[in-house]
Parts: structure tokens; sequence; C-alpha cells
């Protein structure tokens, strides 16, 4: 969502995603039964300057805040050859936390129809963890901690159809 004056705004979005599906024990699959459950949210607030550059043309010149987070369990249960169950649990999550510079050009085809694409330089601080379990070999549990940081530049790869009422 965006607000503004035409010359001063503030926008914010918002996403989350969950997913989950389940695979029930069956001939095909070796009698395992399957999970695969994930979360995903993004969020993004900031602010914009806009300069209009004719009658059908104007660029925006936007700098947002954003914060990212992605989790994903992966569960598998099954028999082994002796008839008891063995579960296994692969976990993962990974957060970013960081700020955007945008380069928004955009066609007004009239005054309620504006086609756009963004143009992003983006640096944010990355930390994520991987942690591996078993119920028939627990001394390979493991946990895997990263942290990181990037610096990216992200071209238009996107077309936006932006109509007010």
């Amino acid at each position: 969502m965006e607000w503004g004056n035409g010359q001063v705004g503030a926008r914010v979005s918002l996403t989350v995603v969950s997913t989950s599906e389940t695979e029930e024990p069956s001939s095909f699959n070796g009698n395992t039964r399957f999970s695969d459950d994930s979360t995903s949210m993004d969020l993004r607030v900031g602010a914009f300057m806009e300069r209009r550059l004719g009658k059908s043309w104007s660029t925006k010149f936007a700098a947002d805040f954003f914060i990212a987070n992605r989790d994903r369990a992966y569960n598998t249960v099954t028999r082994d050859v002796d008839g008891l169950l063995v579960k296994q649990d692969i976990t993962s999550s990974r957060s970013e936390v960081g700020g955007s510079i945008s380069l928004i050009p955009e066609w007004h085809i009239t005054s309620r129809v504006t086609l756009s694409t963004e143009l992003n330089l983006l640096l944010a601080s990355t930390s994520s963890s991987t942690s591996t379990r078993s119920s028939d070999f627990p001394e390979f549990n493991s946990i895997v901690n990263k942290g990181g940081n990037y610096v990216r530049l992200r071209p238009p790869t996107a077309l936006f159809l932006l109509v007010r009422f």
C-alpha cells in the first residue's frame, strides 16, 4: 500500500505464506510418511519522493526497511527392519534484516492506470540455522548456525499494473 501527495509518501507491504503437505504411507513410497511445512513472512516499510517527468511519465526514489523470515520443517516416519518407528526431522530457519534503495519508473496510461517496475539496491544482514535429528541415530544429530551480510543489485524483473480507485 502507498500513501502520498504527489511529491512525497509512505509505503508498506506485508506478505505471509504458510504451506503444509503430507504424503501418507503407501506401497509406492516404502510405507513412509512424509510431511513438509513452511512459513514465510516479509515486511517492508518505507518512504518515497515522486518526480513528474512529463504528462505520462514519473519516477519515484524510495528507501525501505525490510524484515524477511523463512521457516521449513521436513519430517519422515518409517518402520525399520525390526518394525520400530524411525523419525527423522530436518528444520531450517533463515532471517534477513536490512534496507533498500529503489528507483521506480512509472508510465501513466490514464490518470487511474499506471505501469511501473523497480530497480533495487539491497543491503542486509542474514542468519540461518539448520537442525537434523534422527531417532535411529541420535549420535549424528546436528545444528548448524550461519550468519552473513549481502549487497545485491536486483534488476527490474516484474511489471506492475497499478489501478487507482
